[in-house]
């Protein structure tokens, strides 16, 4: 966690006891996750990793998220999962990254799972449903989910995208391109997320 839960709590306010988050990259349902003090505080969602284990945690302690057993893309495709069994933050499923584990790692795993889009996941699972918040942190694939979504149909009030520069890398970056021209803004940097407020909300 790098404060985002202070910075939800700015954004949303503290007295809003409900709400709709889609959490891809999920990991811990309880530490080092963006979304466990809103579930805490009355909120659900839909939450998605590749670590089967993981979700098995999830589905036990947050049953009232809808938690997938998922890599998620911009499209779908066979892709390889790097899974790093103790430093489950890092898993993902980049091939630089993944090569970067596999030499500094021996508790990598790699395997071969079939993609999913958010778009897939919103027709199947969002029943209309507004989604108040979606957070990505898939290291180092953040961008391509982001393309997985069709912003005519689903459009997240705010997105909290995990963004490996600083602040000033941030205008002319390919993140933040394609957001603004889904028509979405800056609305605060913390590093290592960007969040985002939908314009046409």
């Amino acid at each position: 966690m790098s404060g985002e839960d202070l910075f939800l709590k700015q954004i949303f306010g503290k007295n809003q006891r409900t709400g709709f988050y889609v959490d891809i990259g999920c990991n811990n349902p309880i530490q080092k996750s963006n979304t466990s003090k809103l579930y805490i505080k009355g909120w659900n969602g839909i939450c998605v990793d590749g670590n089967a284990t993981l979700v098995k945690k999830f589905r036990k302690i947050r049953k009232r998220d809808i938690t997938l057993h998922a890599i998620v893309s911009d499209q779908k495709k066979e892709m390889t999962f790097y899974q790093d069994r103790k430093a489950h933050e890092y898993s993902s499923v980049d091939p630089e990254l993944g090569a970067r584990l596999r030499s500094t790692s021996n508790d990598l795993v790699e395997m071969r799972m079939i993609s999913t889009t958010l778009e897939e996941i919103f027709d199947r699972y969002l029943d209309n449903r507004k989604i108040d918040l979606l957070c990505v942190d898939v290291e180092h694939h953040d961008l391509q989910v982001l393309k997985g979504n069709n912003f005519d149909k689903y459009r997240p009030r705010i997105i909290c995208v995990e963004f490996d520069g600083s602040l000033g890398q941030l205008a002319d970056s390919a993140l933040n391109i394609f957001l603004t021209g889904v028509n979405y803004e800056v609305l605060a940097f913390c590093s290592p997320n960007a969040y985002y407020i939908d314009k046409l909300a």
